[in-house]
């Protein structure tokens, strides 16, 4: 009795784990797709980017800044290789990726997986 109980419950620990292991395995393969590379023309990042025509703008980006209107005196260093922006917060650095980019629009995912969608204006 006992040696079935423990095989039947080894059978059990097994299954979960490798249920775990594909759902992560999954989980990854889809950040994967998401953040594939691509070359991004950072000159259309340049500009004032708000999240609606409606609402203050979130900053302005020109070249390697970024300004924001709380402290619009205090640029952020920008760095972009292909299609990540790292900003440089004096001893922080954020890691933004960007998933579609236009010359008026502006889709970024963030370290939290939120989407942020910002309009050029």
């Amino acid at each position: 009795m006992k040696i079935t109980t423990l095989l039947i419950s080894l059978s059990v620990i097994i299954l979960l784990t490798t249920c775990v292991q594909n759902l992560n395995q999954n989980i990854n393969n889809g950040r994967q797709d998401v953040r594939e590379s691509k070359v991004i023309d950072i000159s259309q990042l340049d500009g004032i980017w708000a999240e609606n025509e409606h609402d203050n703008a979130n900053f302005k980006i020109k070249g390697d800044s970024m300004y924001f209107l709380e402290d619009f005196d205090n640029p952020v260093f920008i760095v972009v290789k292909n299609d990540t922006i790292y900003s440089h917060f004096d001893e922080l650095i954020t890691i933004d990726v960007i998933l579609y980019l236009t010359k008026d629009s502006l889709i970024l995912l963030n370290e939290l997986d939120d989407t942020i969608n910002l309009n050029k204006r």
